[in-house]
């Protein structure tokens, strides 16, 4: 369980980074579409990142999703959430979520 948490935990903070890199002006659907941030679909919010990170290669049943939101004048509030189900011979559960804030240049 340790290790689910801890490949959740680098998951969300290699989301955060790369939206980081991306910067505050380009954190929309197109330009994380074309950075391979974000998967194609769903166009809409929550964004997922299932195919783009191979979440099935850590998780046997997973979810990873994204939200951007404004949080007041000059920042932007990131939410990144992977969330997990079973894990070899063990049933286990959790989820992992990881909150960034993202300034204006």
């Amino acid at each position: 369980m340790n290790g689910n948490y801890a490949q959740a935990l680098s998951l969300c903070q290699h989301k955060i980074d790369q939206m980081r890199a991306v910067g505050y002006g380009r954190l929309d659907y197109a330009s994380l579409t074309n950075a391979g941030i974000i998967d194609p679909n769903p166009s809409a919010q929550p964004y997922t990142f299932a195919t783009v990170d191979s979440l099935a290669s850590f998780f046997p049943a997973y979810g990873g999703a994204i939200t951007v939101e404004d949080y007041a004048a000059g920042l932007k509030r990131v939410t990144v959430q992977v969330s997990w189900q079973g894990c070899g011979t063990k049933q286990t559960e959790g989820a992992y979520t990881l909150v960034a804030l993202i300034a204006k240049d």
